[in-house]
């Protein structure tokens, strides 16, 4: 069993970026964009797919590289946190 002091490691960039990202943020924001279009009656929910996909990419990239950012930051404050602790401050 893992003590609770130990934070669990921070995965990698390209984790936060494309999967967390692109994936779980871009993905469906570019459905539910497509089918508000689709429900309108601007454009079918296939070409609206298509013409909302670029921009839910970037925006799950910059959501993603923003996760990524806190999340790090996070650990680090947790690691002088517990740096602290043990030096008895």
């Amino acid at each position: 069993m893992k003590s609770s002091t130990q934070p669990t490691p921070v995965r990698s960039f390209w984790y936060w970026v494309l999967f967390r990202g692109c994936l779980l943020w871009g993905g469906p924001c570019c459905l539910i964009l497509a089918a508000l279009r689709y429900a309108s009656g601007q454009t079918s929910f296939m070409a609206g797919v298509l013409n909302d996909m670029p921009f839910s990419m970037l925006g799950g990239v910059i959501y993603g590289m923003g996760a990524y950012g806190y999340k790090s930051h996070q650990a680090a404050k947790h690691r002088m946190n517990t740096r602290n602790n043990k030096d008895g401050q």
